[in-house]
């Protein structure tokens, strides 16, 4: 069988992949692997990027591409979290810039478009690829029909999205936080509907969150705890449309259209204990596969992003930088960590009113229990 040699494998091309890919120089040997993509209907979660990730998207070269794309600009949000009384909550004010809403799924097909025109090589297979580290490299095994290639690479980059299908394949140790459900669906909007706020309310039995994105398109979303029954009512149309007019009155609903199936997925936290990592095993990890966010925090896009550009730079050292690079990346990754722990773990204790609820007394003490388990160790990286 013929071995490939490449200079990096990345697994998974969804925003962290294709983000490094983008990221490392024109002449690198980049090599990405990942399963077919179905197609989706309706708006994935995850559709928020903070002004910040401008300088990223500059890093990647496709800053100026990416603003003559048709976001939305971040504008005020209403939020009920600490109190029933609605407060305002102003992006302007981030010196970065107040970011944009965008399309999630048009994104992520934007970023693989730029992969292209680079070079970068995409195998889809639905076979799980096979692995090996042998002489200071990856072996890498894909079946594609009923042929089975190799390929070689230095470093392996784990970009699989939050099942981290390498690192549970290699043993690495993860922290798990409290169970969480995500139950939304999208809605088409009239053309005169202007309200392009954002809504985030701390309700009962969990939080919502209400969102304008492009194209005449609000999504609504409920997060709560998936041992709670009353979540799989909220499937029915009747009940989830009622459940929305109480929960967000401020919004005029009386015109909206549901234009997909009210769907659910898992939205809980994870991360990957950076402190089990080597050196020597030329081996990264990214995204959503290092460290899965809480929706509340609305930094899954942007660590997306941040990861990929952080492993870029340990990849495109050499020599004796490289494994300096590579201690700086872990003590960055441990940082990040512990610094989105800390605000998780506040915000989740910040509603008061709700505070007696099993929801969240549930999340309070689920986030406790990792914060004491997690942060202890988090920042005393391995040398």
């Amino acid at each position: 069988m013929p071995t490939t040699d490449w200079d990096v494998v990345i697994l998974g091309a969804g925003p962290a992949g294709a983000a490094l890919a983008l990221a490392l120089p024109d002449d690198c040997r980049v090599l990405l692997i990942d399963r077919p993509k179905p197609e989706r209907t309706g708006i994935k979660i995850g559709e928020s990027l903070p002004g910040a990730a401008l300088r990223l998207l500059d890093e990647l070269r496709l800053g100026p591409a990416f603003l003559a794309e048709p976001h939305l600009e971040r504008v005020q949000s209403w939020q009920r979290w600490q109190t029933t009384v609605p407060h305002a909550v102003d992006p302007i004010r981030d010196p970065e810039g107040p970011g944009w809403h965008l399309d999630r799924a048009r994104f992520e097909h934007w970023l693989r478009d730029h992969m292209h025109p680079r070079g970068r090589m995409l195998v889809e297979t639905a076979s799980a690829p096979s692995f090996d580290r042998r002489d200071g490299h990856w072996l890498i095994g894909i079946g594609i029909g009923n042929d089975r290639n190799a390929h070689r690479a230095p470093w392996l980059v784990d970009a699989s999205g939050r099942y981290a299908k390498m690192s549970r394949l290699l043993g690495l140790p993860r922290w798990h936080g409290p169970a969480l459900q995500c139950v939304h669906a999208c809605y088409t909007v009239p053309s005169g509907d202007e309200d392009a706020a954002n809504h985030l309310v701390a309700d009962t039995d969990g939080w919502w969150y209400a969102v304008r994105l492009p194209g005449q398109t609000r999504m609504v979303a409920l997060h709560t705890d998936p041992q709670h029954l009353h979540w799989r009512d909220l499937r029915t149309t009747g009940v989830w449309q009622a459940a929305v007019r109480q929960a967000l009155p401020e919004l005029d609903q009386s015109r909206w259209h549901l234009s997909n199936d009210i769907a659910v997925f898992p939205a809980d936290s994870s991360g990957l204990d950076w402190t089990a990592l080597r050196a020597d095993q030329g081996l990264l990890v990214i995204g959503d596969a290092g460290l899965c966010f809480d929706p509340l925090s609305a930094q899954g896009l942007f660590h997306a992003l941040a990861s990929a550009v952080s492993a870029s730079r340990v990849i495109r050292a050499s020599g004796e930088t490289s494994l300096h690079a590579w201690r700086r990346w872990q003590q960055e990754m441990c940082s990040v960590t512990n610094r989105y722990l800390m605000h998780i773990n506040d915000a989740y204790r910040a509603p008061r009113h709700v505070a007696d609820r099993r929801f969240w007394q549930t999340q309070q003490d689920g986030w406790a229990s990792v914060v004491r388990a997690v942060t202890g160790y988090i920042e005393r990286p391995a040398a």
